[in-house]
């Protein structure tokens, strides 16, 4: 019925309860349910929860209320549930602990508010489990629409594809999810990672490494940057190898971490780039999935004495703040990130006040930005 150790809101469990059993047909339409003190008991948990639940169905059409004589199930529940105009738009986004999610979020709240609209967000910490919770909750705040960073590893959920029937206004950012008509706003990573790959080829490198994070393949904005890398390669008459591909890091940090000695995250990172740079055969440039990625090639080349860029040429992707302020400041691709969140929120409004029909998707061009960090490779390389 309920789960009380998980983290979702007892009267939230309730509330889907009776949703499904009025779905499935357990209550039928205009018939009683029982009163909050039975539930209550049933449930072993307070009455007020379970007002806090029934006061949920009630705004939403699927129960009604009759004065002295009970709750009952609305008779068409389901047609009549509806999402209402209230002027705030919410964000669900993993963590705000580097400078490319709070540019981000600074141009949507900026672009928010300049249309007249509130912001209300919720943290998930790059899990699926509470990304959904915080989907749910606000939902239930009766938001006008919702834009999206979806975590690593996420699949289309009940509540999304609901959604999507729905036509509640709703906008990805950063990543998409293939083969479904949904708006979203993400950078052209793939255009991004093969001019990446084109400056270490034209410079005159011919072994050029890829880093990559395990669950890359499942992201859609890591997906495109490493088939950019590969398309590079090919029209460039060089063979994909295997051998140069490192897809053992574990995890993105934050910039601070790698200089948090009490934390350590990125040590995982670190020790397997070590070892992928041990290879006698390694490359003599490396296309890093992201920053934050680079920065652990940064300091995994310290450990084993490799000079970056005069043994190492090194790119990342994001151009977050801290790359450019290093001894040998990062060439990497930079995203548009107040273009991203600024067109995401006006596509959302649009949709909203019924300017946008249907669903639209933005892709917002790169920018490489070449720093000190790539020469040509070494005679001896």
């Amino acid at each position: 019925m309920i789960n009380k150790d998980i983290p979702l809101p007892l009267y939230i469990q309730v509330a889907q309860y009776f949703r499904d059993k009025i779905k499935d047909g357990s209550f039928k339409p205009n018939s009683a349910i029982p009163s909050e003190s039975e539930i209550a008991k049933d449930f072993k948990i307070s009455r007020a929860t379970v007002r806090q639940a029934m006061l949920e169905l009630v705004h939403e059409g699927i129960l009604v209320r009759v004065t002295g004589k009970g709750t009952y199930v609305s008779s068409d529940p389901f047609k009549q549930m509806s999402f209402t105009r209230s002027g705030v738009i919410g964000l669900v986004q993993p963590y705000l602990r580097d400078s490319f999610f709070t540019l981000i979020t600074l141009s949507i709240e900026s672009t928010t508010r300049i249309k007249g609209y509130q912001l209300m967000f919720s943290i998930t910490d790059n899990k699926c489990k509470l990304h959904q919770r915080s989907v749910n909750q606000l939902l239930l705040k009766k938001i006008d629409g919702l834009i999206i960073f979806l975590p690593d590893g996420f699949l289309l959920d009940e509540t999304m594809k609901k959604m999507v029937k729905e036509n509640f206004n709703f906008v990805l950012i950063d990543r998409y999810i293939p083969n479904i008509d949904i708006s979203y706003v993400v950078s052209d990573n793939f255009k991004g990672a093969y001019k990446a790959v084109e400056h270490l080829i034209n410079l005159g490198h011919r072994r050029i490494g890829i880093i990559t994070r395990r669950l890359s393949m499942e992201t859609t904005s890591a997906r495109d940057r490493i088939n950019g890398y590969k398309r590079a390669l090919l029209d460039n008459g060089l063979l994909f190898d295997q051998v140069l591909v490192c897809n053992k890091v574990k995890t993105s940090t934050s910039e601070l971490d790698f200089f948090n000695t009490n934390k350590r995250k990125s040590q995982h990172d670190v020790d397997v780039i070590v070892e992928f740079l041990k290879n006698k055969e390694r490359p003599s440039a490396i296309f890093a999935i992201s920053d934050l990625v680079a920065l652990a090639v940064v300091e995994a080349a310290s450990i084993i004495g490799l000079r970056i860029p005069d043994d190492l040429s090194l790119v990342g992707f994001d151009d977050i703040d801290i790359i450019s302020h290093l001894e040998v400041p990062l060439t990497t691709v930079a995203q548009d990130k107040y273009a991203i969140g600024s067109q995401a929120t006006e596509l959302l409004i649009n949709k909203i006040e019924g300017r946008e029909k249907g669903n639209k998707q933005i892709i917002i061009p790169t920018k490489l930005i070449v720093r000190k960090s790539t020469i040509p490779p070494s005679k001896s390389r």
